[in-house]
């Protein structure tokens, strides 16, 4: 054999090898991206049914409880006693130890009252339907982070009212 006919065998058996070695890593590449579409996938429909299950409940709550009636709110919050004397001078006032309230109307209340209120409980108030869900994630995310479920609060005024109209103090 001549030594140009051995120089394109080994040629030829060294494309072969390298066409096998590029065949190999595409098939490998392919492997790996139809791995990693599969995984998001699931992952995708297993955050779907999350959301549906969560969404569901929350339907389920929301479809069976009660009318919050306005009118009746103020019977269901405890209120200071106040004894006077027949001048109406103030003798006593009884309450609960830990609520000491006066009922006053809305329009009583100074707008920097409800405002600060507003600011300290639930600045985003009068931007969400009661629920707060951006509040609730960084709720979430900080308490993760501190180790301690209870670390940060994220309950709405609306929630803090249904929790006082319908639950107990206690924490969960």
């Amino acid at each position: 054999m001549s030594k140009e006919k051995k120089n394109n065998e080994i040629n030829e058996n060294n494309s072969d090898s390298i066409n096998k070695n590029d065949k190999k890593k595409r098939t490998a590449k392919k492997k790996r991206k139809v791995i990693i579409r599969v995984t998001l996938l699931l992952i995708l429909v297993a955050v779907i049914i999350a959301g549906g299950a969560v969404l569901g409940m929350v339907m389920g709550i929301i479809r069976n409880a009660p009318e919050i009636d306005p009118r009746n709110v103020l019977g269901t919050l405890t209120e200071s006693s106040v004894i006077v004397d027949e001048n109406g001078n103030v003798i006593e006032q009884i309450h609960d130890p830990n609520e000491n309230r006066e009922i006053v109307p809305l329009k009583q209340i100074p707008k920097y009252l409800k405002d600060a209120f507003i600011a300290i409980e639930d600045h985003r108030f009068e931007d969400h339907p009661g629920i707060d869900i951006r509040r609730i994630m960084g709720a979430v995310i900080h308490n993760v982070r501190e180790g301690d479920p209870t670390a940060q609060g994220a309950s709405t005024i609306t929630q803090q009212l249904v929790k006082n109209l319908y639950l107990t103090s206690d924490k969960v």
